[in-house]
């Protein structure tokens, strides 16, 4: 089976940009860019992957998602670099700035497939590359810390959180969480996240959640309507099941927001998403690549594994740069 590494890129960039004090010779601030490089190395070792795509927000945004709920997103505490490099604020999104496009350029000497659509989140183009019919018989490696892929798992995806060095797949989900991936973004909408400012149902944990509502556990995908059956045939047993049928509007909401789906992408942001996957150039200058290690202070990393997939992916799909 082939198969494809998608990386949400921004997630893999920002814990490292914030965790790794590491500085060029220069004593800039470049700990984001080497992690994320530590993280791509180490992905497709394991994974030996036929294609690498990366996905990062587009400007703006979902908008979609907040013409539905206004405050999306509002109130998250600023990125700021590691407690040992002494800088304010400015320093701070100065360095961010220039992080981010010194990674864009160490990706662009690499026959990697980089994607993004104004007003489309990562989030999104990933649920897409992973629902789209051209990779239906792919195997696809999520690459993100963030829960909201485990509804995408299936016997064909899985999602790998650096940050725990954890593999979740369809068995792994059901043993932690007691709840099936395909029921999982029904979970969370009772949950709510705290990352996105959408509030949940009070006194609902995801733990909470798989014993008052089992059946979550099982294949099928079941609705709001499920829930609310279920809860209003016990209000009187457990306090949990008033609050959800109380906040049915608010789940309802959650429900739409957190979804990964078709919908969310309009016609013109696919045929976009197309193009930039069509239009790819398969570029390795191993030599680029090394000039920048080299000015970055990163010549302490064998890339060898890298540059060794990164060859493979040009022999099997760029025939001409061979």
């Amino acid at each position: 089976m082939k198969r494809i590494l998608i990386i949400d890129g921004l997630n893999a960039f920002i814990r490292s940009y914030s965790a790794d004090p590491s500085t060029t010779p220069q004593q800039i601030p470049v700990g984001g860019v080497r992690g994320f490089l530590k993280i791509l190395q180490k992905m497709v070792r394991i994974t030996a992957p036929d294609r690498v795509f990366i996905c990062w927000d587009g400007e703006g945004g979902s908008q979609k998602r907040k013409r539905m709920f206004k405050d999306y997103k509002q109130g998250r505490n600023p990125l700021t670099l590691n407690s040992q490099i002494k800088a304010n604020a400015e320093d701070d999104l100065k360095n961010r700035i220039w992080q981010e496009t010194r990674l864009v350029e160490y990706l662009n000497n690499l026959p990697v497939i980089q994607l993004m659509v104004e007003g489309v989140e990562a989030d999104d183009l990933i649920g897409f590359l992973c629902k789209d019919s051209k990779f239906e018989d792919y195997q696809k490696v999520i690459v993100s810390n963030d829960k909201d892929f485990i509804q995408l798992c299936d016997d064909k995806t899985i999602l790998y959180r650096p940050v725990k060095e954890q593999i979740l797949n369809i068995k792994t989900i059901l043993d932690e969480y007691n709840i099936h991936p395909h029921n999982f973004v029904l979970a969370r909408a009772m949950v709510g996240d705290n990352s996105d400012n959408l509030p949940g149902v009070k006194g609902a944990g995801l733990a909470t959640i798989a014993k008052r509502f089992p059946f979550l556990k099982e294949g099928k995908e079941y609705s709001l309507e499920d829930i609310l059956k279920s809860s209003r045939e016990k209000l009187h047993e457990q306090k949990i099941y008033k609050e959800v049928v109380q906040d049915r509007e608010k789940i309802k909401l959650n429900h739409r927001v957190m979804q990964l789906q078709y919908r969310l992408v309009t016609l013109e942001q696919k045929k976009k998403i197309f193009q930039g996957i069509k239009g790819a150039e398969c570029i390795f200058s191993k030599p680029l690549f090394a000039k920048l290690a080299s000015e970055d202070g990163m010549m302490d990393i064998n890339f060898d594994d890298l540059f060794h997939y990164m060859e493979k992916i040009v022999i099997d799909n760029c025939p001409d740069k061979k």
